[in-house]
């Protein structure tokens, strides 16, 4: 074999395995999500014990799964104004799911919570910008 390719061959297997870490993680989240939804429905229907942690983990799993598919859509359609509005949309649903845990916080933890408070303030504000002034928005990148 020659040093060019024994040399392509090693490149191709690198990218090979570059990805792998990727890989594993996409499988992993995709596998807690619908492990959460699967819960969810479960203890909807009285077939799984409630239990009050894990149907909060539950729903904030159901919650970033969701705010994740509108931020990928709206990215991908981001030159029509509906892609804007769906990108809007996702941002506004994690900027209410980072205020949601911040309160949840500072009600149990005795106002633990400010910064996290304030940073789902600001994700909140901007998704509203977003969806509902998306020319506006793209007015101010230019």
């Amino acid at each position: 074999m020659t040093p060019a390719a024994e040399h392509e061959r090693y490149q191709s297997q690198g990218q090979g395995l570059a990805g792998f870490p990727r890989d594993v993680l996409v499988n992993v989240l995709a596998n807690l999500i619908a492990a959460a939804i699967i819960y969810l429905l479960g203890v909807l229907f009285d077939l799984l014990p409630r239990s009050s942690a894990a149907i909060i983990l539950s729903i904030l799993f159901s919650l970033y799964a969701l705010t994740m598919a509108l931020m990928t859509v709206g990215g991908i359609l981001r030159k029509r104004s509906s892609g804007k509005r769906l990108f809007g949309l996702g941002t506004l649903l994690l900027g209410v799911m980072m205020l949601a845990g911040s309160i949840y916080g500072m009600v149990e933890h005795e106002g633990a919570a400010w910064v996290g408070l304030l940073l789902g303030l600001w994700v909140l504000l901007t998704g509203i910008a977003y969806t509902f002034w998306p020319g506006s928005v793209e007015a101010s990148q230019k």
